[in-house]
């Protein structure tokens, strides 16, 4: 008979692989309590025989009364097992769904969170996020006692180019007239 570690089924996150994984070793468990209790069931119909065949000591009509009573009590840890494994099916699909609906909450959270700070046309910073970084990057050089310096970059044409862009976007650039229309005011 195999020895099961009862320790490992009380360790670690709760995770969907975990749960998995304990609820594979409470079916091993449970499997070696069947098999328990229909070896316990067999040497009780063998004492039963040796007991209808007369000249058997007390004592054995003794082992045999608490062998069927373990053979009972097997049988009930069986079945409590069956419930236990019913039960951690169910957790574990719940937990699969949950799982599911968590992964997709925080895709839509960061997708949100990068539309906020990022220009949708260029995926660009905007200025929310600049704020913030320069707020922060104040903070730090304040909190450390250091210089801070921002650079300003001017690209030529830039503002006409995201307009040309956003034209492009949205169906309205028909002909190179705009562009040129765009390029001369």
């Amino acid at each position: 008979m195999k020895k099961i570690q009862t320790g490992q089924l009380l360790k670690g996150p709760r995770s969907v692989d975990s749960l998995t994984q304990v609820l594979g070793q409470s079916e091993r468990v449970k499997d070696i309590v069947e098999e328990c209790a229909d070896d316990l069931s067999s040497v009780n119909a063998g004492l039963k025989r040796e007991l209808l065949g007369g000249n058997v000591s007390p004592g054995v009509e003794n082992a045999l009364e608490k062998s069927e009573g373990v053979e009972s009590k097997v049988q009930d840890a069986s079945e409590a097992l069956s419930s236990v494994n019913t039960e951690l099916k169910e957790e574990v699909k719940e937990r699969k769904v949950l799982d599911a609906q968590l992964a997709t909450v925080t895709t839509q959270a960061n997708e949100a969170r990068h539309a906020s700070l990022h220009d949708p046309l260029t995926g660009l910073p905007n200025r929310a996020l600049f704020n913030d970084r320069l707020e922060h990057g104040l903070a730090v050089a304040k909190r450390n006692g250091v210089h801070f310096a921002v650079m300003f970059l001017d690209l030529d044409n830039f503002k006409v180019t995201t307009q040309v862009k956003m034209l492009c976007k949205n169906n309205w650039l028909e002909t190179g007239e705009q562009w040129h229309k765009l390029a001369t005011t």
